[in-house]
């Protein structure tokens, strides 16, 4: 994440250094995003291309949107029972994760309903 960052703030240095060495100052006029995060440019909309679907509607955004998870797709599943996804909301160790690492990050889902 922050090599990708970087990468965008060397772009706006270099378009700063050509300026200078060609004595005449420069700026970046526009930085597109080809992707972020494993999301593709083909799949992204405007802000306001985002907000003139919104004025059909809630339900219009509906097939645009994606679950929350695909964000944390990269991590291990793990699915909780009733009980366990009470006791995680109590703060309580769950016997399930003790094979993972401290630190080590899963996406949990309750398997009643599959809420992420």
């Amino acid at each position: 994440m922050i090599s990708l960052v970087l990468k965008v703030l060397i772009f706006r240095t270099i378009g700063e250094d050509i300026g200078e060495k060609l004595g005449c100052g420069a700026h970046l006029q526009a930085l597109h995003r080809v992707s972020a995060a494993g999301y593709n440019s083909a799949d992204m909309m405007t802000l306001d291309m985002f907000e003139e679907i919104a004025m059909q509607g809630e339900s219009a955004l509906d097939e645009y949107l994606l679950p929350m998870d695909t964000a944390v797709i990269h991590l291990n599943r793990v699915e909780l029972t009733p009980l366990e996804t009470q006791d995680i909301s109590y703060g309580r160790v769950l016997s399930k994760l003790t094979s993972y690492k401290s630190g080590d990050l899963v996406r949990m889902y309750a398997e009643s309903d599959s809420r992420f």
